[in-house]
């Protein structure tokens, strides 16, 4: 493409729609993320910890989908976590370029967490698809921390739970930098404590905490990344090339 071509109007006006469109795009996909991660946490929480327990009897098959489906929404929740951590991180960097540096420890922290968390609903996974029963998937876990004890260390130890400290030192970050509201913060924060017991019911409660914070906080988010790709879109204005 000659540079007058890319001066022309018609190639402007052209970059100016692919700009808009993935802003809206970009708006959706954190706005989405913001409310599909506490959603797939929740619903995950509720399988595992209220329908797949021992005392309820259910038949292996049963019981099997019940861990499967739980898992499955976990790894949905792990992926809409990290983006709701980016976003974060980049919100925090359009309003201070000092604490943006403070944001990327915090995002590297949350990250690292997260993956191992990954690991360790995979590594799950691939043990309940050896077993037969829950005898089965015991005996599949003993076997695999004799095996691989450094796998199951680093993806069951304290890096795979510390996911939402990160998160949660972006969200005061966000705050501090004016990008989120002191409530939302305050939410997150009752909602991590709750979190932090491994108790089914406190739980439950945090992750609606949880939700009740970060789903506004999207919301925002996807509004102000739209504003931005439409006030670049409409800042770009097409000039003809120089006649020389």
């Amino acid at each position: 493409m000659t540079t007058s071509s890319r001066h022309s109007p018609v190639y402007s006006s052209a970059h100016r729609s692919i700009q808009a469109l993935r802003g809206r795009r970009t708006g959706r996909l954190v706005g989405t993320a913001f409310v599909a991660a506490p959603v797939a946490m929740l619903a995950a929480w509720i399988l595992l910890k209220g329908v797949w327990r021992p005392d309820l009897g259910l038949p292996w098959l049963l019981d099997w989908t019940v861990w499967t489906v739980s898992h499955v929404l976990y790894v949905a929740a792990i992926g809409a976590f990290g983006v709701v951590a980016v976003a974060l991180s980049r919100a925090v960097g359009r309003h201070s370029s000092y604490a943006e540096r403070a944001s990327w420890v915090a995002l590297a922290i949350t990250l690292a967490s997260l993956l191992a968390f990954l690991g360790q609903v995979l590594l799950d996974l691939v043990v309940s698809f050896g077993a037969g029963s829950r005898a089965g998937m015991s005996a599949g876990f003993d076997a695999l921390h004799r095996d691989h004890p450094l796998l199951v260390d680093l993806t069951q130890g304290p890096l795979a739970m510390i996911w939402m400290v990160g998160l949660l030192a972006l969200m005061i970050l966000a705050t501090i930098t004016r990008a989120v509201r002191i409530r939302d913060t305050a939410l997150l924060t009752v909602g991590a404590l709750l979190l932090l017991p491994q108790s089914t019911l406190l739980g439950l409660v945090g992750i609606v905490f949880v939700g009740l914070a970060l789903v506004p906080v999207g919301l925002r988010l996807s509004v102000a990344g739209g504003q931005d790709a439409a006030s670049t879109v409409t800042s770009s204005s097409w000039t003809p090339p120089v006649q020389k």
